[in-house]
């Protein structure tokens, strides 16, 4: 039986750590929305954008193995914190990579966010793994799926909004945004999410005052 407290308590947690996953899903999926107007911009090939594709995939493999064995060391919170700076930082650099046209510079800061990422998955099994027992992580792993697919959704209907221009609760209209907004927006998403787990999240029920 749960003590007094700890269902809403587990809550919170899950809820601060579930959400900030779902917007690195949304800050990895909206290169996928952009490909087409920045190809269009700067001229690259599919071959280019392969290579800034390949540079996400490659480093976010290599991540999952090395960030696995550091999130043991780091515990899950502080690998959620560092993989959302890492991934807000590059995804605001590479709207701004945009001013210099170097397709280098592109496919850096894509690794270097594929990298960040990779931080993610770890992070939120350590922290969950503390919160759920045995017998409920079959649940827990269902629901892990679908943050993964709420985020591709709200990228999916975020991304193409921004570059069509929508009008918001009604009443304001926001003009068709340049495929910066792409990247800008769901990093102000991740920042905003990242310091509610900073404030509310705790790696284990005992941080949260339940022996």
């Amino acid at each position: 039986m749960l003590p007094p407290g700890y269902g809403a308590r587990r809550g919170l947690n899950w809820s601060v750590v579930g959400f900030l996953y779902t917007s690195f899903y949304m800050c990895r999926y909206n290169l996928s929305i952009a490909n087409k107007p920045i190809s269009d911009e700067f001229g690259f090939s599919k071959g280019d954008m392969g290579d800034i594709l390949g540079a996400q995939f490659y480093a976010y493999a290599i991540g999952q193995v090395v960030n696995g064995l550091l999130t043991d060391r780091l515990g899950g919170k502080t690998a959620l914190l560092i993989g959302a700076a890492g991934t807000v930082l590059a995804n605001i650099a590479f709207g701004f990579a945009s001013f210099w046209w170097m397709l280098w510079l592109f496919i850096v800061l894509r690794g270097i966010d594929g990298y960040s990422q990779s931080f993610g998955a770890p992070g939120f099994i350590k922290i969950n793994a503390s919160w759920f027992s045995q017998r409920e992580r079959g649940t827990f792993a269902g629901v892990f799926g679908f943050m993964i697919n709420l985020g591709r959704i709200a990228i999916n209907q975020l991304g193409p909004a921004l570059l069509g221009g929508f009008v918001l609760l009604g009443m304001w209209k926001i003009p068709p945004q340049h495929w910066r907004t792409l990247f800008w927006v769901p990093a102000g998403i991740a920042a905003i999410v990242a310091v509610a787990l900073a404030i509310f999240a705790k790696d284990t029920p005992e941080e949260a005052g339940f022996h």
